[in-house]
């Protein structure tokens, strides 16, 4: 399992979301090992799915589920939803969910489509003297 807290520079959430993480580990009797990653442009932002500092991931995944369709990326601050209320910390239960939360398996290929694949071997031409 893969857990992460990505922040920006001088995030004043930053540790307090790294001891959530880290208390929400261990009382799932889990490892508490969590990668703190700073996010410092924009382009890591879009790259990491990064909503804004503090993003708590597990497998790449963000803790809060109604987030993971939001397509703005940024370097800012961060708030969590959750029963109404807003905060700049995702919730010990938030976090725990996600910890909880079976990851998804990709589809397996379809095993005529694999052969397909495998078989076709692209024919060569030669154009302007040049062997493609």
């Amino acid at each position: 399992m893969k857990v992460e807290v990505l922040y920006i520079a001088d995030c004043p959430n930053h540790k307090p979301a790294v001891e959530r993480v880290r208390d929400a580990l261990r009382d799932a009797c889990m490892p508490e090992m969590v990668q703190e990653v700073e996010v410092s442009s924009q382009a890591d932002a879009e790259a990491m799915r990064f909503l804004g500092s503090p993003t708590v991931q597990v497998n790449g995944l963000d803790v809060e589920p109604e987030a993971r369709a939001v397509q703005h990326f940024g370097l800012g601050c961060r708030s969590y939803a959750e029963d109404g209320h807003r905060s700049g910390l995702p919730s010990k239960d938030l976090i725990r969910r996600a910890l909880q939360e079976k990851p998804a398996t990709p589809p397996a290929p379809d095993a005529a489509l694999l052969r397909r694949e495998q078989t076709v071997v692209p024919q060569k031409r030669t154009e302007s003297g040049v062997l493609f």
